[in-house]
């Protein structure tokens, strides 16, 4: 793909390919020693026992995007390719291959390692026992009720409908994670590689069943923030974009804490960015109600005990020493090039 760079970029530090490729292997190597030189704090976790220090590495990496944009000047260049749009026949055939294969994985009648956890807890549920308050549990509560409502709908085990739900969330994840490389807003002049990729390497989390490890808490809240973008861009009403980030956060604590925040934060981030839009105090109005309903929304499910695991783990514990895998590294690429469009 050819690039173009304008006078204007040349002014800055990282203004050629070879300069940002550099930048960016000096980062991961950074990123991936120096949280090793530093001491940790005693808990329980893989990250204590081969001594890497997951608070230093999260402070490099967003420094690294903060600097990475800075240095860029918020410009990747023109793309002299034409923007391509993701087809519809993409989605047909990534979920009609994600379907075959979480059926193969089921063929083998075994419950993966990563699944035991859920289906732990689901049969804790099923005994009649609260979670977060009976149980501990670290994601949010969509993932029990509906897998439990499923199994009573089609009298079956948990176990059945557990593996339903993961299958759901294996296909509406697909399906998110197409919509957000067909409609985020980038020039982009290979969505169907960059889609295809992508893909692929979640896949590789089918194998563990886990129904925390689908494209749905991957993608799940770029997924809404991309969604909430376009309904705000299309001149929808006002009231209705409010109550539909609403419920977006909502879902997104039904999912996981994180995937919440992650929503929370970046919606904000994304209404103070565009604080100049005019009417002023509408803006205004909207980014307070949204504040006031973030706010009662995380106070509830602290008082019901959904953060207490997420909570538990603020020191460190059950951390895991990040590694060049291949979706820590596609992921990161990802955030790295979206903090230029952002400053630009």
């Amino acid at each position: 793909m050819h690039r173009v760079v304008n006078k204007e970029e040349k002014r800055f530090l990282l203004s050629t390919p070879p300069r940002k490729a550099i930048f960016l292997l000096i980062l991961a190597g950074t990123l991936f020693t120096v949280p090793y030189l530093v001491a940790v704090h005693p808990v329980i976790s893989v990250s204590y026992v081969v001594g890497f220090n997951n608070h230093v590495a999260l402070l490099l990496f967003v420094a690294g995007i903060a600097a990475f944009a800075v240095l860029c000047g918020g410009k990747l260049g023109r793309l002299s390719a034409i923007d391509q749009k993701l087809p519809l026949t993409s989605l047909a055939l990534a979920s009609t291959l994600i379907l075959l294969l979480c059926l193969g994985r089921l063929a083998h009648h075994s419950i993966g390692g990563e699944a035991k956890y859920s289906v732990n807890r689901l049969q804790m549920l099923a005994t009649g026992l609260k979670p977060y308050r009976d149980f501990e549990y670290a994601y949010g509560p969509l993932h029990l009720y509906i897998p439990f409502y499923l199994s009573k709908i089609f009298h079956s085990s948990v176990v059945t409908g557990y593996f339903l739900w993961w299958t759901i969330q294996w296909i509406a994840g697909t399906a998110m994670l197409w919509f957000v490389i067909r409609q985020i807003d980038l020039p982009i002049s290979r969505r169907k590689h960059l889609f295809w990729v992508l893909l692929a390497i979640q896949i590789l989390n089918l194998h563990g069943q886990g129904i925390a490890y689908t494209p749905v808490r991957t993608i799940g809240s770029a997924f809404f923030l991309v969604l909430l973008f376009e309904l705000r861009r299309g001149r929808w009403n006002s009231f209705f974009f409010v109550v539909i980030a609403i419920m977006a956060i909502v879902f997104a604590l039904g999912i996981s804490p994180e995937q919440a925040i992650s929503v929370s934060c970046g919606l904000i981030a994304w209404l103070l960015l565009s604080r100049g839009q005019k009417p002023f105090l509408l803006h205004a109005a909207i980014l307070a109600v949204l504040i006031g309903a973030i706010a009662l929304a995380f106070t509830v499910v602290y008082h019901l005990h959904e953060l207490d695991t997420f909570l538990a783990f603020r020191d460190g514990s059950l951390a895991l020493p990040l590694l060049p895998s291949p979706s820590v590294v596609a992921y990161s690429l990802c955030l790295y090039r979206s903090s230029m469009h952002t400053l630009s």
